[in-house]
């Protein structure tokens, strides 16, 4: 899973038969990186932790630990205008931070609601953070700027899908409450959903 799985088979194409193919690709290959990442996100591997308590006499607490939560994806898309508004700002720098930050603003967006059935029924709410992007987006100019004349255009797809899977990576572990009903066992539950991305785009 990367960018560059996408976006590598697309280069070398004619600026004289579509003067915007790099536009073109880059939207597209950000997009179906998107839908693999939704893919990943929508089964069980964020951490939950807490306590179902079933009914009884006396109540008894029963814990309840695992990757058992996921997200339920709003399945955000990047526009063309979005892209191009982006890409085309007149600075060649900034351009890449624009195109990291609307990719990270999209992704907190896609990635709010978490659930956990059939284990849980839950009610739960993610706030992504999304600086690391723009960490990320200088490291990659940076680096590109380092390695200099030697640079190919293969060199820095590459560069560009490693940068946005580690501002993915490296987002801070988040801690969400939740709550709600367990169903295996049935009872009331309480506890927290530690979210962690570290693997999630490689």
């Amino acid at each position: 899973m990367s960018l560059e799985t996408f976006l590598k088979p697309q280069l070398y194409q004619s600026v004289e038969t579509d003067p915007e193919w790099y536009i073109k690709a880059t939207m597209n290959s950000l997009n179906s990186f998107m839908q693999e990442l939704e893919a990943k996100l929508s089964i069980p591997n964020q951490m939950i932790t807490g306590t179902t308590i079933v009914p009884g006499t006396p109540p008894v607490p029963t814990p309840i630990a695992g990757p058992l939560a996921y997200f339920l994806p709003t399945f955000q898309r990047i526009t063309y205008p979005e892209i191009k508004t982006a890409m085309f700002c007149g600075d060649g720098r900034q351009c890449f931070i624009n195109l990291f930050n609307l990719f990270g603003t999209k992704f907190a967006m896609n990635f709010v609601t978490l659930q956990a059935s059939p284990i849980l029924q839950i009610a739960a709410v993610a706030t992504i953070p999304t600086p690391t992007f723009q960490t990320c987006a200088i490291e990659l100019l940076e680096t590109a700027h380092a390695i200099g004349a030697a640079m190919t255009p293969e060199t820095f797809v590459n560069l560009e899908s490693t940068m946005l899977s580690t501002a993915i990576a490296t987002i801070p572990p988040i801690t969400v409450p939740c709550a709600g009903a367990g169903l295996i066992p049935p009872g009331a539950f309480t506890g927290v959903i530690t979210l962690n991305f570290s693997t999630v785009a490689f």
